[in-house]
């Protein structure tokens, strides 16, 4: 009798358990909103240091040199760029042969550089999820929870949709490495270390601030699992030799990719060190070490993680618009105490999973608050602790696996349409606004290349008038034309232009007096444009200069 209505209880709650999967899934989808969402809007959300990674790419891919347009630098910022050309140099190599191979055009450009942030992006989540997934009681439905959850949180989202393929580079690479740790010190596995050896020579080719945590993490997961004997007496031969593979691999490819793509190994050398000397004063230096800058680095972490607040901490080059919400993401404030019951039940408990998490999170935070910064960048890899932790606060308070994966579900739900409120509301508004000097851009290029012929020669100049006057605008004039661009002004029309030289000019519709303007020094309309993300219409005008002699350098406006 009690076995029939065993079975009859099981049967009635099966659709139940469908329907809350099916519900589940739903929620999963809509978490990930930010992986699809109006990618067709581009470049209006590409940070200006992405362009320059589309004009590395560019450069390499039509030019068969990186740096091929900051080769002869005019100005700090064109020296900045070309030594950071030779830095990135490992990484040009793969996405230009990517964009070879797919015949991506030069103003498309940076569509290849968001798959490969939304590429790096969903694998680094997906390596922390399957850390999370050795729990006892964990299984698909919270590791698909770690990869949604991480995709509503501000602090991960804005980096994946601005299409910054190297700082998530960084964060898969970290994942990658922390995943091959775990798995070491679980089995003793040889292969798995040398696993581990080839992944950090492959971080060590594009190296970013968080290669710094792995030690930490190591020596951590080490010590809480009481291995550090075994480790010395069974393995230490096998330590020696793959730290030795690992850096002949390193070395290997960067001689290999160094020589074949600049004069000579020292040269190239020499420019990567230049650029590494400018960023380590903000990703790692002593300078940051001290007691005074603590409380407001504390603010930095709270503004750029929490409460999103914009400020003027930390790297005082660049400002956060980008990847910093108008206003507080009221679902993740209220999902923090969950989030501190699971790091204390873990940490308490002696889970080796949470300690994975625990170890994360602590050698990010530690490095923050003593020789780096608490800028989101480099915090990127402490996203995934915050959405384990969660998950594990909702193990603890929830029981039953059905009401579990409900209760998960209703998080996602509530997260993500936070997340989507923020992201469409002032965020979004500021974005367009922002990008509105800039519209345009893409289409007017365009325009010039069909009626006029490709520009992106070697000795081929597009002499251009546009709105605004800044160095991040030529950046993405650069990179969206493949084209060298030189901006001038009308003040600039009595200039020495190289003979038959082609101007343009670009004027909004409805602004008459500018068009007029324009025709009275000779201009005349060939075509008109019509931006992509915000609608914005405009006349492209052209004159034919007929004979003055010489030639117009391009006119690097000084830095914003």
């Amino acid at each position: 009798m009690n076995q029939g209505q065993s079975s009859s209880e099981t049967t009635r709650s099966r659709p139940w358990r469908a329907m809350l999967l099916g519900a589940y899934a739903v929620a999963l989808a809509l978490s990930v909103w930010g992986y699809y969402y109006r990618l067709d809007q581009y470049p209006p959300y590409m940070d200006y240091d992405s362009a320059t990674i589309g004009i590395f790419v560019n450069n390499l891919t039509f030019h068969g040199d990186v740096d091929y347009f900051f080769d002869q630098p005019m100005m700090s910022e064109d020296h900045y760029r070309m030594w950071w050309a030779a830095q990135f140099l490992p990484a040009a190599v793969v996405l230009s042969s990517l964009q070879r191979i797919l015949h991506i055009a030069p103003d498309r450009v940076g569509e290849l550089l968001a798959a490969a942030t939304m590429v790096f992006g969903l694998l680094g989540c997906g390596l922390a999820a399957a850390i999370a997934r050795r729990r006892a009681g964990f299984g698909l439905v919270e590791a698909l929870f770690i990869v949604a959850f991480c995709a509503t949180l501000p602090p991960f989202l804005l980096y994946l949709r601005t299409e910054v393929p190297h700082f998530l580079y960084s964060f898969c690479m970290l994942w990658l490495a922390v995943y091959l740790i775990v798995r070491f010190l679980e089995s003793m596995a040889a292969r798995w270390l040398f696993g581990l050896a080839a992944a950090g020579a492959l971080y060590a080719l594009l190296p970013y601030q968080p290669i710094v945590w792995l030690p930490i993490v190591g020596l951590w997961l080490t010590l809480q699992r009481g291995l550090v004997a075994s480790v010395l007496r069974s393995r230490s031969t096998t330590i020696t030799v793959a730290a030795v593979a690992g850096l002949a691999l390193f070395a290997t490819v960067q001689y290999t990719v160094a020589t074949h793509y600049d004069d000579s190994y020292p040269q190239w050398r020499a420019k990567v060190s230049r650029f590494m000397d400018v960023r380590a004063k903000f990703a790692l230096s002593r300078d940051n070490a001290s007691l005074a800058g603590l409380a407001d680095k504390a603010a930095q972490l709270a503004h750029q993680h929490f409460f999103f607040r914009h400020d003027e901490l930390g790297d005082e080059t660049r400002e956060d618009d980008l990847w910093t919400l108008p206003q507080p993401h009221v679902v993740w404030l209220l999902l923090l105490p969950l989030g501190l019951l699971g790091l204390w039940r873990g940490l308490r408990d002696r889970d080796p999973t949470a300690h994975v998490f625990a170890s994360v999170m602590a050698a990010g935070y530690l490095l923050a608050f003593t020789v780096s910064t608490a800028e989101g960048r480099y915090l990127l890899g402490v996203v995934p602790c915050y959405a384990y932790f969660v998950c594990a606060g909702v193990h603890h308070l929830v029981t039953s696996r059905a009401a579990r994966t409900g209760v998960l579900g209703a998080v996602l739900l509530a997260s993500s349409a936070n997340t989507f409120v923020l992201v469409r509301g002032q965020y979004e508004t500021h974005m367009k606004k922002t990008w509105e000097e800039m519209a345009g851009m893409r289409e007017t290029l365009a325009l010039i290349r069909d009626r006029y012929g490709d520009h992106s020669r070697d000795d081929a100049v597009v002499y251009l008038a546009w709105p605004r006057d800044s160095y991040e605008s030529w950046l993405y004039l650069e990179m969206l034309g493949n084209m060298q661009v030189a901006v001038f002004k009308p003040a600039d029309l009595g200039a020495e232009f190289a003979s038959g030289e082609r101007l343009f000019s670009v004027v909004e519709f409805g602004k008459q007096r500018a068009l007029d303007g324009w025709r009275s020094y000779g201009f005349e309309v060939f075509g008109q444009v019509v931006d992509d993300a915000t609608g914005r219409q405009f006349y492209v005008l052209t004159k034919l200069n007929p004979s003055l002699p010489g030639m117009l350098r391009r006119d690097s406006p000084a830095e914003s």
